[in-house]
Order: C-alpha cells, then sequence, then structure tokens
C-alpha cells in the first residue's frame, strides 16, 4: 500500500513529501492545485524504491493556496495509488523569488512594482496595390514580458538576489497573495537587471533593483534539481557525532537535494 504525507516548511517556500511504498516497486508522485489538473511533481516521476519510504522536495507551489499530493505505485505491472492528501497551505508571508538550479536558497522579496505586461505577436504586413487591406501574417502571441521592481533592504539581500540571478537559469516568482495579481508561480527568464540606490546616501543599504522579465513555462517535470551524492542517515549521525545535533536541514544531505 502507497501512502503519501506532505509537510509544509514555510520560510523555505517548501512541501517535503514523504512516500512510503513497497520496496521494488516504482512511484510516481502527482499534484493538483486548488482541484485542477493533476500533474507529476519534479523529481517525483518513476522513482525506484529501493527502501520503504522516501522523500520529494516540491518547491514549485502556490502561496495560500490549497495543495493536494497522491502517489501512483506500480509493482509488477499493478497499479495502485494512494488518497489525495492536502498540504498545510504554504504561507512564507511576503512574495518570494528562487531560481530552480538552487531553490534552497529562494528569499522573501518586497515588491515595490511591476510595470504593465507585454504580449507580442510577430507580423509581416504586405501591402497589395489594388486592395485597401493589407495582407498580413501573424505569429502566435508570445508570452508576457514585463519588468518587476523589488527592494532589498541590506547589501546581504542584494548580494542574495543577484547571486540567484547569475547562472541565467530560469526563475520562479510566487506571488504571496495570487488572487490579487501574477498567477502563482509564475516561471520567468530575467534579462537586464538595474540595481541602484533608493536615496543618495553613503550609509543607506536600501537598493532598487529591476528586472526584465520574459514569462515562460516551467521545464518539464523530468528535469531534476540539481543534486549531489545521497548519504545514508547513518553517515550524517556520525557527521554529527549525536542525532541531537541534526537540524531541520539536514534531510537535504539523504534525499540529495
Amino acid at each position: 500500500m502507497v501512502t503519501v504525507a506532505p509537510v509544509t516548511f514555510h520560510d523555505e517556500h517548501l512541501i517535503s513529501v514523504l512516500i512510503e511504498a513497497t520496496v521494488g516497486s516504482t512511484v510516481t508522485l502527482q499534484k493538483r492545485i486548488n482541484f485542477g489538473a493533476t500533474v507529476v511533481v519534479r523529481g517525483g516521476d518513476g522513482i525506484t524504491m529501493v527502501e520503504d519510504s522516501t522523500f520529494v522536495a516540491d518547491y514549485e507551489v502556490p502561496q495560500n493556496t490549497l495543495v493536494e499530493y497522491r502517489a501512483l505505485e506500480n509493482l509488477n505491472g499493478v497499479v495502485t495509488e494512494s488518497d489525495w492528501v492536502a498540504a498545510e497551505t504554504l504561507d512564507t508571508g511576503s512574495d518570494w523569488f528562487l531560481a530552480l538550479d538552487q531553490p534552497w536558497n529562494g528569499m522573501n522579496v518586497m515588491v515595490e512594482s511591476s510595470a504593465r505586461a507585454m504580449l507580442d505577436s510577430p507580423q509581416n504586413v504586405v501591402n497589395v496595390w489594388g486592395r485597401s487591406d493589407p495582407i498580413v501574417v501573424s505569429g502566435v502571441r508570445q508570452m508576457p514580458t514585463t519588468q518587476l521592481t523589488v527592494v532589498t533592504e541590506t547589501i546581504s539581500e542584494r548580494d542574495q538576489l543577484l547571486g540567484l540571478l547569475a547562472t541565467g537559469q530560469v526563475c520562479m516568482f510566487s506571488q504571496w497573495q495570487p488572487e490579487i495579481g501574477w498567477p502563482s508561480p509564475t516561471f520567468v527568464t530575467v534579462g537586464q537587471v538595474q540595481v541602484g540606490r533608493i536615496v543618495q546616501f553613503s550609509r543607506q543599504e536600501d537598493r532598487r533593483v529591476t528586472m526584465d522579465l520574459t514569462e515562460v513555462l516551467a521545464p518539464p517535470a523530468f528535469w531534476r534539481y540539481p543534486t549531489q551524492e545521497a548519504q545514508t542517515w547513518q553517515q550524517v549521525k556520525d557527521t554529527y557525532a549525536a542525532w541531537q545535533g541534526i537540524t531541520n536541514q539536514t534531510w537535504r544531505q539523504v534525499v540529495s537535494v
């Protein structure tokens, strides 16, 4: 029998899902948002169960919105599924920004403004002699482009945000109250970035960061987060000398994210 148990970590914009299933089976973890379409969780497609439990980290969830999970277990061609289980609603207390190559380093951001979105469509217009109406060949409507301006309160916050943008990886913006703004989460690529002081005073650390954004589709679920070599719980315990020294961050060393 396969079961799921999601646990929400608000300060990390993370829902960690415990999957318990039969050793030797193959498990796929699915989610649905607000009773919408069912999708596969990133990193949760075709998991081979070498033990009777494993974790999947899901950073790509909206805030203040119902999110449910279920698992499908395939054992010798026989497929069984768990019940849908609702996670505790995620709420980081503010808007959140992360890069998909390092989602565990995401951060709260203070949004100052969001510019008007533009949805362009490439067109080729041909004017024909004797016709008042031109011949117009129009392409598909492109994804929205806009500018997002956020305020960082310290130099370290500014550096953390610029660090997220350094690799050029697809980023994710998660709005705190998704019903009053952008779709949440929204996946974007970031073009030009402008950083400047808010007030011209040398000791003032506040910075205004303006990013040119293009909305994109999320990478397919089979694209996994970058991983490192996993450890066993015993190796983690040996590193920390005692179980009491292990923090709630340590599970990443075992699940390899």
